[in-house]
């Protein structure tokens, strides 16, 4: 009975183990073209979490970028608004805690 995929484990010359994935030919794409492969894996992944996926990483890239331009505003505004931008940056790093927990699951 041919297997999906057949994990393999291998011991390297230190004493480290090295995995090496074997998978099925028939269950790829036959061509070598980005969109073919990217079809197929959104097919067999489904729509719906690669969407989620997508979403939660552009989220991220949002998320841990923003917080140095809300740092430049908090330096060059009034020392008196510094509850809001403490509260905002907080924030800004538990979301981008929270994509990354996201896209990991």
């Amino acid at each position: 009975m041919l297997q999906m995929m057949q994990l393999k484990m291998l011991r390297g010359r230190l004493g480290t183990f090295h995995y090496t994935v074997r998978i099925c030919h028939r269950l790829l794409p036959q061509r070598d073209d980005l969109l073919s492969s990217l079809g197929f894996y959104i097919q067999h992944a489904g729509a719906a979490n690669f969407m989620l996926m997508m979403l939660f990483s552009a989220s991220y890239s949002f998320f841990i970028n923003f917080p140095q331009y809300w740092l430049k505003w908090w330096i060059e505004a009034e020392p008196t608004s510094t509850e809001l931008y403490m509260t905002g940056y907080i924030l800004l790093t538990f979301m981008a805690w929270a994509t990354t927990n996201g896209t990991a699951w």
